[in-house]
This record gives C-alpha cells, sequence and structure tokens, in this order.
C-alpha cells in the first residue's frame, strides 16, 4: 500500500520527490518510498539524507518507516555512515509485502545490530510504532 493510497496521505506536512524516490514527512516521522530497481548508497542518498536535515534538523528526534512497495537493494556496509550522518534517527522500520522484503528485513537488522524489530507487514502499524519509539526519546538539554 502506498502512503497517497492510505489514510496517512491526510497526515503528510510536506512531500518531497528526489532521486531514490518519495518522502512523506509527518510531525515526528519520514516515510520512505524508493523506487524500483535502485541500489541505495551512502553516496546516492545525498538528496534523501539532506531533505531529512532540512525537515527534522540534526537534533531532533524522528523515525523513518521505509515503505517497500518496490523492490530495491540497500548497501549495509554504508549503515554506519547513515547513523553518523542521521544522529537524531530514533526509531526504524521496514514495511515488507513478500517473502524476499522479510529475509531483507531480517538481514538488515542482523547486520545493523538492530535491538527492536524492524520488519513489519502493515503499514500503519509500523508508522505507529516508529511514532511511539521516538515520542519517549528524552530530548538532550544543551
Amino acid at each position: 500500500m502506498t502512503i497517497t493510497n492510505s489514510t496517512l496521505a491526510q497526515h503528510v506536512i510536506k512531500t518531497c520527490g528526489i532521486n531514490l524516490g518519495q518522502l512523506y514527512f509527518f510531525n515526528n516521522i519520514v516515510i520512505s518510498e524508493i523506487k524500483e530497481g535502485i541500489h541505495v548508497t551512502f553516496e546516492n542518498s545525498q538528496e534523501l539524507i539532506e531533505a531529512i536535515k532540512d525537515y527534522f534538523g540534526s537534533s531532533r528526534p524522528f523515525g523513518m518507516v521505509s515503505n517497500m512497495i518496490n523492490s530495491y537493494s540497500v548497501n549495509l556496509t554504508d549503515s554506519e555512515k547513515f547513523k553518523e550522518e542521521l544522529k537524531n534517527l530514533s526509531a526504524y522500520a521496514m514495511v515488507t509485502y513478500n517473502a524476499a522484503g522479510k529475509l531483507n528485513a531480517e538481514i538488515a537488522s542482523n547486520f545493523c545490530k538492530v535491538k527492536d524489530e524492524i520488519s513489519f507487514d502493515d503499514l500503519y502499524k509500523a508508522a505507529d510504532t516508529v511514532y511511539n519509539k521516538v515520542k519517549q526519546v528524552k530530548i538532550p538539554v544543551d
């Protein structure tokens, strides 16, 4: 299910078309829908990173949901670069729609040493889980 075909569409604050696909911004989360066949790397994700930083800044906690409506791959060896660049990313989930997507989410979870379950088969549950995790984050006082 795409964002535009869901009831989440009415809550989107900002939409951003980027080289990799679409980003949908909400109060505390961003949902991505990456184009078919893309291989996501740190290098080709600079537009994605800048759009996220422009919206959330560098200190406001946020969560990200990858709505995997298309088949694409991610260079998992770049995960540390992404973590370093997006330090305020507090929660992450992947919404998968087939067995291959679930396997990719499991590999990503193990490779990135994620403690919590990140794979969902329901967009609403993924968004709700990520939102609730972000809301529990304590914002550091400078």
